[in-house]
């Protein structure tokens, strides 16, 4: 058996390295400001990548809205059968624009 130590400073030192941090639950995506500040828009574009298990938000025109830092997904999520709750790190990719949130690596 192999045991893992949870501190409870651990949680907040997330926050203190200003990462992105998305807190995601069965209806919507919230951004923290790190990951807003990052992706500056009003709305963005959600996709699927079933094989490496990860979600891509991206800038977009039109799509979903982001809301006091919030994108109500429950579509989104229910079309691609993912039913989730937890915090994760989120990557931001300068190219693109975007955030990668692999979802195999919850806080």
């Amino acid at each position: 058996m192999a045991f893992e130590v949870f501190l409870p400073e651990q949680e907040a030192a997330l926050f203190r390295r200003k990462q992105p941090v998305v807190a995601i639950s069965k209806n919507s995506i919230r951004l923290n400001k790190t990951a807003y500040e990052k992706l500056a828009a009003e709305s963005v574009e959600l996709a699927y990548d079933r094989d490496v298990n990860a979600i891509r938000v991206r800038r977009s025109d039109s799509g979903f809205k982001i809301q006091n830092k919030k994108i109500t997904s429950k579509g989104f999520f229910k079309h691609f059968g993912l039913n989730l709750n937890g915090k994760f790190l989120a990557k931001y990719i300068e190219q693109d624009r975007s955030l990668v949130i692999t979802l195999n690596s919850a806080k």
